[in-house]
């Protein structure tokens, strides 16, 4: 696993999560398993089991999921998203609630998980809110919870090329066309067939000085340059 990805607030997010409730001693009859190991229905069946008994229970499971995001708002900045981390707790009566099991009922294991996490941080400069609680379809003999989690995160984004000035910017061909950008050194690409205009599209052509555009076409045109993102494409009809 790279560095890049150990270090991802979301990667982070789900293994704090993890040893936050690990941590509790409500849970330390109650194995807590990460889904991002990648487990399997076995994996869960072994962990409710009575051969694999925490603290001399069995009984009850609770899975950090790999979490979700979806974006913030059609506006939002950054871009701005939110994330929702979930736990799924899974219980299994006939093991549970007998001699060697926890005795926590699913609900009761689902309510400590929200009085850990609602409101807890981890350091990172947001907290987790309390989202809702779902329960979930599960095979019989096994009763389940979703409880869900929020917080908002934003991507870092670089600082990017201007926008590309196309001058004209509609009218009828023939006609000359001339490309600027206000970063310096930044390299202008542009395609006259309504393809992207980047520097992997052989359709592209880089601009050098203004051209002649003879025939009605769709001008796009962006621009690049080294350490920065690229500009957006801009576009011009000549009819």
């Amino acid at each position: 696993m790279s560095d890049a990805l150990i270090l991802d607030p979301i990667v982070l997010d789900q293994t704090d999560i993890a040893a936050r409730l690990a941590a509790d001693d409500f849970f330390a009859d109650i194995p807590v398993i990460l889904e991002r190991k990648g487990i399997t229905e076995n994996d869960i069946e072994v962990a409710l089991g009575s051969l694999n008994q925490q603290s001399g229970k069995a009984g009850a499971v609770a899975i950090v999921l790999m979490p979700s995001l979806r974006p913030a708002g059609p506006s939002a900045p950054g871009p701005e998203y939110r994330v929702a981390p979930a736990v799924q707790v899974i219980e299994m009566p006939l093991i549970n609630l007998g001699d060697t099991g926890t005795g926590k009922f699913v609900e009761q294991i689902a309510a400590r998980v929200r009085q850990l996490i609602h409101y807890w941080s981890p350091g990172r400069g947001y907290v987790f809110d309390f989202a809702g609680q779902d329960p979930i379809n599960a095979r019989e003999g096994l009763r389940s919870y979703a409880v869900n989690f929020l917080r908002l995160g934003q991507d870092d984004r670089g600082p990017k090329v201007g926008n590309v000035l196309i001058s004209p910017d509609e009218g009828v061909a023939p006609v000359e066309v001339t490309l600027s950008c206000p970063t310096a050194g930044a390299a202008m690409w542009y395609t006259l067939d309504g393809s992207a205009p980047t520097p992997s599209n052989p359709a592209a052509q880089l601009y050098a000085a203004p051209f002649n555009v003879a025939t009605a076409a769709t001008l796009r045109a962006a621009a690049f340059a080294a350490g920065l993102d690229a500009s957006n494409v801009f576009q011009a009809t000549f009819t």
